[in-house]
């Protein structure tokens, strides 16, 4: 009599187990500390890196070239030897990809930029001229500060050229801005 009351309460108990087994790995496999993916941008040189942790420690990583660096050295500007990196993204096992920071944006704008300098034909001195100014904002500024600026770079450069990538209200922002720093001619 004792057997048959056990076995439905296994019955019974059995999938409440399951759910919670089900649910806790769910939960962990979701923690960055089991594992994730991350990717992360260099301030002075555009590259990226795909790093794989499980547990917390690094188990794979690659370093390749974004649009950005591939940019920089084909212009042959000079970059620090060291990296300095930025976490742009970081994926787990349940939740496939996260952004954490705004460099994330910032590279989304910088290929916009050069993709920008492309369809002007911009010549390589511009484009080495700009892209310096490029990796200086990147390397000093904070990510939004320098999102504005590349943003507003690549504004720049598509309304001297002619090509309308401004909604109406930029666009006078950045005439105001333009007036403002041309030399004030000196009344005399």
């Amino acid at each position: 009599m004792n057997r048959p009351r056990l076995s439905r309460v296994m019955i019974v108990l059995s999938p409440v187990v399951l759910a919670m087994v089900v649910f806790c790995a769910w939960v962990l496999l979701g923690e960055p500390w089991v594992f994730s993916n991350n990717t992360d941008l260099d301030l002075h040189s555009g590259a990226l890196r795909d790093q794989m942790f499980v547990f917390g420690v690094p188990v794979k990583s690659r370093v390749y070239e974004s649009e950005l660096s591939r940019e920089i050295r084909r212009l042959g500007i000079a970059v620090p030897a060291t990296r300095t990196w930025k976490r742009i993204g970081q994926a787990n096992l349940v939740q496939r990809h996260s952004i954490s920071s705004g460099y994330s944006r910032v590279l989304v704008r910088c290929d916009a930029l050069l993709n920008t300098l492309g369809e002007v034909r911009a010549p390589d001195d511009e484009r080495r001229v700009i892209l310096q100014r490029l990796v200086t904002i990147l390397q000093t500024q904070d990510p939004r500060s320098a999102g504005s600026q590349v943003r507003l770079r690549r504004d720049e450069v598509a309304s001297q050229r002619g090509l309308r990538v401004l909604r109406p209200e930029f666009e006078e922002k950045l005439k105001t801005r333009r007036n403002q720093e041309q030399p004030q001619a000196s009344v005399p």
